[in-house]
This record gives structure tokens, sequence and C-alpha cells, in this order.
């Protein structure tokens, strides 16, 4: 059976209760058997605890502030990388999607969670971002023309 791979990020002061319930939600509708997120503190824990509950595999991206790093029981951890680069390893990893759990619904710039996001965009991938009242923003990605 073909993995179906989906990268995370989401804020480090952790995710509403909303946000947890349909994260949860989403990881089993969507049928993930791999999920790749920046082990960092808040959101990226509390959604590796689901993964992990629900037999999917975690692969950890940590960046290389170490007092951002958090452990936590993951398949495979990656090398340290700058945060925003690391972020892209998430967007590249995650193959059918990026599930993103934001502080804010609306976006910022200075937030790592909306620049994961952005790349995503850029990166074509479908993105279903779980705002903090846990109302569902799904941008699929777009056609390609040849």
């Amino acid at each position: 059976m073909t993995p179906i791979i989906y990268g995370f990020t989401g804020t480090k002061h952790g995710m509403t209760r909303a946000q947890i319930a349909v994260t949860g939600y989403l990881f089993f509708t969507h049928k993930i058997s791999q999920l790749h997120h920046g082990c960092c503190m808040g959101a990226d824990i509390q959604a590796n605890t689901l993964a992990v509950l629900q037999d999917i595999e975690t692969f950890g991206h940590p960046s290389n502030i170490a007092n951002t790093q958090r452990s936590c029981e993951l398949t495979k951890v990656f090398d340290p990388y700058p945060p925003l680069e690391r972020d892209k390893h998430i967007v590249e990893a995650g193959e059918h999607g990026l599930i993103a759990t934001p502080k804010t619904a609306v976006e910022q710039i200075r937030s790592g969670t909306w620049s994961t996001v952005r790349y995503a965009r850029q990166a074509n991938r479908p993105i279903w971002i779980i705002c903090p009242d846990g109302t569902v923003k799904h941008e699929p990605a777009k056609k390609l023309s040849l």
C-alpha cells in the first residue's frame, strides 16, 4: 500500500482544543500513514501525540535552535536545519499535503507557521489550515496546465 504522507506545522503556543479535535479527525479521515513535523514545542508535540495514538509513523525535522526542540516518540529524526529551511523540508516531505494550526486565523508575516503555509502554496501542495476556533480552510493544489 502506498503511504499517505503529510506535513504538519503549528504554533509553538500549542493548539486550541478545537484545533486538536479537528487535527485528529483529519489524520483519521485522510488515512495518513506518515507525518512530518518540526519537533518544536507546542503544536508539533501535540500533533505527534495524536499521530502516535493513530499508529501513524512520525518523522521529526528539528530546527538548529536548541531551545525550541522537544523530544517525542518518532519513527525517524532528520538532521537539524535553520527554521525556514527545515520548514521547506517538511513541505517537500509531505507530498500529499500540509496541515497547519496557526495561532491566528489571519495570515501573519512574522510567523513560522504562516511561512510554512506560504511555502506549501509555492510548492503547489494541498493545505488544510485549522483556525483556532476549529474552522478549516482548505486550499487545494492548483491544476498545472501543460
